[in-house]
């Protein structure tokens, strides 16, 4: 027990990694014939004083992934696949219902009912196995999860690969503090 009711593997360990990120301009790509991703919207919101314990309804991650479809042009419900910040087991139920993959309360049957897969029959969740597999470099997981979501679609991700995939989103977090919301949330939607 780490602390009520997380256990030790529900906690991702911090790890060394580093990450980098190529942008260039659409002449560039064109000009030199490359395979690019695109970003098409991005949203970020800081954390609000919180001094409450009622439940949030509108926490950062939420109003960083409405701000970054508003700008894309796109649904939730067209996404192919997600890359959610889970450094505690709970984060993927959170986050998901957050990002939009499923209604608030539903997660725990959308993953039972193993639509959080990467088969292609709905928004995959975390196919990288996200920081719980891989471990949370923090300055480099959002790195690591934008990296997921190129490999993705251009369908470089080998056997956890989701099938016709086109279009995906990650959102990454910054640290808490007591009696706050995130101190900031990052989503970006990326399109091929």
């Amino acid at each position: 027990m780490v602390a009520t009711p997380f256990t030790l593997h529900q906690c991702c360990p911090k790890t060394d990694g580093a990450g980098a990120v190529v942008m260039a301009s659409e002449a560039f790509v064109k000009r030199h014939g490359l395979d690019a991703v695109w970003i098409a919207g991005t949203g970020m919101f800081s954390g609000e004083p919180e001094f409450s314990d009622a439940p949030r309804t509108d926490t950062t991650g939420a109003k960083a992934a409405r701000q970054a479809y508003e700008r894309a042009g796109v649904s939730p419900s067209e996404l192919d696949l997600v890359e959610l910040h889970d450094a505690f087991s709970i984060g993927e139920f959170l986050y998901a219902e957050e990002m939009g993959v499923c209604g608030r309360g539903e997660y725990a049957h959308y993953l039972g009912s193993g639509k959080a897969m990467p088969d292609g029959a709905a928004t995959a969740v975390n196919p990288s196995g996200g920081l719980l597999a891989r471990g949370h470099p923090l300055g480099a997981t959002g790195l690591a999860q934008l990296a997921e979501i190129v490999w993705q679609l251009r369908g470089q991700a080998g056997g956890r690969q989701v099938p016709g995939a086109r279009l995906g989103a990650a959102l990454t977090m910054g640290a808490g503090e007591w009696e706050r919301d995130t101190n900031v949330a990052m989503c970006f939607v990326l399109a091929r």
